[in-house]
């Protein structure tokens, strides 16, 4: 009787055990699916509209454009529409970035590049693709106007800055390009001492030409977004 008892025992614990083993196997499975899916996501780029070649943007945009010269309090909040060179660019860890935008002449602004938890309107990925774009490449954007926390020294409007939702590259900037036309533009105190402080290199000479040629370009909001060229009139 007591031999009985004790296979039904033994019987009753090994059932057990295994219907412990199986239900640890289907938590581990469901983890596993769980974390492959996360991964999935993260990986999965939700911006990629929002940033790229310029044939790639929309064909039609509800952002005004304004020029930075009249840029102003009553934009503050308001999604607006600007076509500028990056003059200076830096990374902030691999979710913010930080541009300085030049529109004509000294009027530059800087620009904030941020993703966010959610991967939209800014991914990584967008971040990423801005932070590595050459200085003095032309580019067409899409932002908020904000009050930056401190007054931005190193940009004419330093007043306000510019959180970046869309950001597309009209023209990429020269291989050979050597210094940025912010540096080519700085004052001198004489032609001599312009001449002994210059790279007597031919590949920085090459440079300034490149960035004289950037900048003979300019893009005008239109319906159809094409670039005319300030020299010739015609439309690239």
């Amino acid at each position: 009787m007591e031999e009985t008892t004790s296979k039904k025992g033994a019987k009753k614990a090994e059932a057990k055990a295994k219907k412990e083993a199986e239900k640890a196997r289907k938590a581990a499975e469901r983890e596993a699916a769980a974390a492959s899916s996360s991964t999935a996501a993260s990986a999965e780029d939700l911006a990629k509209e929002n940033y790229g070649d310029i044939k790639t943007a929309p064909k039609s945009s509800s952002a005004e454009y304004v020029p930075l010269r009249e840029l102003g309090e009553k934009h503050i909040g308001q999604v607006i529409e600007l076509q500028a060179w990056i003059q200076n660019s830096r990374m902030q860890g691999a979710k913010m970035a930080f541009v300085e935008l030049r529109e004509e002449g000294n009027w530059a602004i800087q620009g904030v590049v941020a993703a966010n938890a959610e991967g939209t309107p800014v991914s990584k990925q967008m971040v990423k693709w801005i932070g590595g774009l050459k200085l003095e490449s032309f580019v067409q954007v899409e932002a908020t106007v904000q009050k930056p926390l401190d007054p931005v020294k190193s940009c004419k409007v330093s007043e306000y800055e510019l959180h970046l939702k869309k950001v597309y590259l009209i023209a990429a900037a020269p291989e050979t390009l050597g210094l940025g036309l912010a540096t080519a533009n700085r004052v001198v105190g004489s032609l001599a001492e312009q001449e002994e402080t210059a790279d007597p290199n031919v590949e920085g000479t090459r440079g300034i030409r490149e960035i004289e040629s950037v900048a003979n370009w300019s893009c005008r909001p239109d319906h159809n977004r094409r670039c005319t060229s300030r020299q010739s009139g015609n439309p690239s």
